[in-house]
């Protein structure tokens, strides 16, 4: 399995905008890695997480191809997590698609009102909304995907995301405070090994 992050920054990104404060200063002076964009992982070829509102700076900066993302998880309603309105790129005139193009979208019952509220009617012909539930597992073409409850807003279900493919497995678990205990309880039923990584 491969896994690159493209935003691991809060909501914020960093350096934050408008900010004046002396790391925020520095960072842009610097660039490169001190640059951090909002969150948004792929995992192999066409399995992407959050679609943040810095996708396309993601897609011409940093490599993402989006013609070759078919499957969409998403954590949670947040915008710095699920920028709905850009998922109108999906559509003619804005892009050219062959007539099978169609992206699928897993996410909680909010995601799926903000795909109905955003785009625009008759949104189901290249996009496929699927609600997910924590601890209650899916199949996305190889992958095994259990969605597991993060400590995050009260007002929605939001998700961390176990993934599995051929033996390897991946916790992303990105804006969450101490996981509920019936995550950890999940967790335990998993073999894991926690890791961090920081550039």
């Amino acid at each position: 399995m491969k896994i690159h992050f493209y935003g691991t920054g809060s909501s914020e990104g960093f350096p934050a905008l408008f900010c004046e404060c002396e790391y925020c200063r520095t960072a842009r002076k610097i660039g490169g890695k001190n640059i951090r964009t909002r969150s948004s992982a792929q995992i192999d070829e066409s399995l992407l997480i959050d679609f943040s509102p810095d996708t396309y700076a993601h897609e011409v900066y940093g490599g993402l191809d989006l013609t070759k993302i078919k499957y969409l998880l998403v954590t949670h309603s947040h915008t710095d997590h699920f920028y709905a309105a850009d998922i109108e790129g999906i559509f003619p005139p804005m892009a050219e698609t062959s007539p099978e193009r169609k992206l699928e979208v897993y996410g909680n019952e909010e995601i799926g009102k903000l795909l109905k509220d955003t785009l625009q009617e008759g949104y189901e012909s290249k996009v496929d909304f699927h609600r997910t539930e924590s601890f209650y597992p899916f199949q996305i073409e190889q992958y095994t995907v259990m969605p597991l409850r993060a400590n995050h807003m009260q007002s929605e279900e939001c998700h961390l995301y176990i993934i599995s493919r051929d033996g390897r497995t991946v916790l992303y678990g990105q804006d969450s405070a101490m996981f509920p205990e019936e995550t950890w309880e999940e967790l335990k039923l998993w073999k894991l090994r926690i890791q961090s990584w920081m550039d």
